[in-house]
């Protein structure tokens, strides 16, 4: 999914806008994208936390490494193994909790790169010029 989110969609979303605030829109595209497996139960709704500091966690990956999709998709793919190893030793409740405990740690993470990286943060993005690739349509 990386190469559709932040390879695609992310720099779209930067331009003109802060990437907390491009971090946001993308947030709620991928809640949005996610909503059936919330609403049908596959994913508890605490994953929502998970979901946003993974955002920010990926988001700022994706920058420091100059624009590297293949690394996210490296970063992402550990991160799912990790998330379906420890949930499969817990059920009902405790799968509950460990769900929101996840997502706190993540919320914690994703804080601690916000208020350690205020400036990317809040500043707008310049225009990127990428060799061999065609302006998008406007």
């Amino acid at each position: 999914m990386e190469p559709g989110w932040r390879g695609y969609a992310l720099p779209r979303l930067t331009r003109g806008r802060s990437q907390l605030a491009a971090g946001l829109l993308l947030a709620l595209s991928i809640a949005g994208w996610h909503l059936p497996l919330f609403s049908s139960g596959v994913i508890p709704w605490a994953d929502l936390l998970f979901l946003l500091g993974t955002v920010v966690i990926f988001n700022w990956v994706y920058s420091r490494t100059n624009h590297s999709v293949f690394i996210l998709m490296i970063f992402h793919a550990m991160n799912n193994a990790a998330g379906q190893f420890f949930p499969s030793l817990f059920s009902g409740t405790d799968a509950e909790r460990l769900a929101l405990v996840q997502g706190q740690l993540y919320l914690l993470g994703a804080l601690m790169v916000l208020l350690g990286q205020w400036r990317f943060w809040t500043g707008r993005v310049a225009q990127r010029q990428t060799v061999g690739v065609l302006p998008a349509a406007e």
